[in-house]
């Protein structure tokens, strides 16, 4: 096999890094312990195959046109409109890396005529790797995030855009700060359209831990059946996520607990609710589900546990722009060039009322 020649490493570059097995580095690149959002959300995408974005129908009007009746009365007739629509346009992401025509060919050929491309994966996967964990960085900070205005056309729909908090028990999360919609329905409005909140002071049985009880019913989620769902991570796709300190506080009660009661720390004054446990790996869970730690929501002032249906809450991609790699010369640098990776997504919530937020008084 003839060697690499400068015109054949462009093209070359992609190729070989499509083809890459695994790194054969040490990676200490990553910033976070654990990404949800690039994660599980990301693989469990949804992908739009066109379009600005989703539309889709919601069923929210309720109305009540039964009544009693008797014999021979006149009927009354009433049409009702049932439908908004939920609208979420698509954001972009983006990131680069670059390297210099002349980097390959020091290396030529240092893989043997076989594979003379060995070296270019060398040199250029951990580039590409840091590129992507900078995406990763970002997906994480923006999907638990807001766009900081409804002029913000840059930012994604993050769990604090959909699940707006209050300090009032019950459906009260309606429209984010600064929005008069969110998705194109008005919460405000649109009563069947908000999420479930509580404001919690301590992390205590019989403040925090009774308050995700009471909103685990009220929010009607059904959980798993066994604890084989958590020990594989499917969790039956619920999800509960919270900062380090406030997993932290409340395995402390988990330990301080009678021993004749085991790890159940959803028991209330003899009150037979549903709440937390340990699971076979020994993980705290409540009602079978682990509860997540979010480490970008450690620096958080509001402290929030969210409570999060993934069947509603997802990720939207368009179909065909994915972590696609574009090449291209870095203009007045004829040697140079630059790898781009391109994502085109967002987030979606079908139904706000499937889901929680519990926030720390201030």
């Amino acid at each position: 096999m003839p060697a690499v020649q400068a015109g054949d490493i462009p093209d070359l570059v992609i190729g070989a890094l499509n083809a890459k097995g695994a790194p054969n580095f040490v990676n200490l690149l990553p910033s976070q312990q654990r990404y949800e959002v690039f994660g599980s959300m990301y693989k469990k995408r949804k992908k739009i195959p066109g379009g600005r974005g989703l539309e889709k129908q919601i069923a929210l009007d309720a109305t009540s046109t039964a009544e009693m009746t008797g014999l021979y009365d006149v009927d009354n007739y009433q049409v009702n409109s049932h439908l908004a629509t939920l609208t979420v346009p698509f954001r972009h992401t983006k990131d680069h890396y670059t390297w210099d025509r002349r980097e390959m060919l020091f290396n030529e050929g240092s893989g043997g005529p076989a594979n003379p491309a060995v070296k270019i994966v060398d040199i250029l996967q951990p580039r590409e790797i840091n590129t992507f964990t900078s995406i990763a960085n970002l997906m994480e900070t923006q999907g638990f995030g807001v766009p900081s205005s409804s002029s913000d056309t840059d930012s994604v729909y993050g769990f604090r855009y959909w699940l707006p908090s209050s300090a009032t028990t019950g459906f009260n999360g309606q429209n984010p700060s600064g929005f008069s919609d969110k998705g194109g329905i008005d919460a405000s409005t649109k009563t069947n359209f908000r999420n479930y909140t509580a404001e919690w002071t301590d992390v205590s049985r019989t403040d925090l831990a009774q308050k995700m009880a009471v909103g685990f019913r009220q929010i009607r989620w059904k959980a798993p059946h066994t604890t084989k769902d958590a020990q594989s991570e499917s969790f039956s796709n619920y999800k509960i996520y919270m900062r380090g300190t406030t997993i932290d506080d409340l395995e402390l009660i988990g330990e301080g607990q009678n021993e004749n009661i085991g790890k159940n720390i959803g028991m209330f004054n003899g009150n037979n609710l549903p709440g937390f446990y340990k699971d076979g790996v020994g993980d705290l869970t409540f009602k079978r589900i682990p509860l997540c730690w979010v480490p970008s929501e450690d620096d958080q002032s509001d402290n929030s546990v969210w409570m999060i249906n993934l069947d509603s809450f997802y990720i939207i991609t368009l179909k065909g722009d994915e972590m696609v790699r574009t090449q291209v010369q870095i203009p007045n640098q004829h040697n140079n060039f630059a790898v781009w990776i391109d994502l085109t997504w967002n987030m979606v919530l079908e139904n706000p009322r499937s889901c929680a937020r519990f926030i720390k008084a201030s």
